[in-house]
């Protein structure tokens, strides 16, 4: 588990812990469960568990605008995963510190907040992740 990194800097950490189990659907059975079908954003922060979470993104039912994980606690091969799988679907990536922003690439010319945005992004040289 991810939060076994910070014991060293918790005072008193493993009387701090509980273990909880928490009931889990996948995004698929979620969106079907509420009948969504547009989403303008996704953002993500599972420590660890992100990858998997984009890589069960289905967007055969919705194609979020935008997509926003962190990367940082992701392997190079889940992390070329995910670049993969959102290129093939048409997003546009930028790594900045610890996260990945992926924008729907049809909305640079349909939104002009998503142009603007995109443009901002090159000038600030966000790393981008496709060329």
């Amino acid at each position: 588990m991810h939060v076994l990194k910070h014991a060293a800097n918790v005072p008193d950490f493993t009387k701090r812990i509980q273990l909880t189990q928490v009931p889990c659907l996948t995004l698929r059975t979620l969106f079907a469960k509420h009948h969504i079908t547009q989403l303008d954003a996704l953002v993500m922060d599972a420590e660890g568990y992100d990858g998997a979470i984009v890589q069960n993104i289905p967007f055969d039912i919705v194609r979020p605008a935008v997509i926003f994980f962190e990367h940082k606690h992701l392997d190079s091969a889940t992390r070329e995963q995910c670049r993969t799988l959102l290129t093939q679907h048409d997003y546009l990536l930028f790594k900045r510190h610890s996260n990945t922003l992926a924008l729907l690439n049809q909305l640079r010319s349909q939104h002009v907040a998503f142009a603007t945005a995109w443009e901002n992004a090159q000038s600030l040289n966000l790393g981008r992740m496709n060329t």
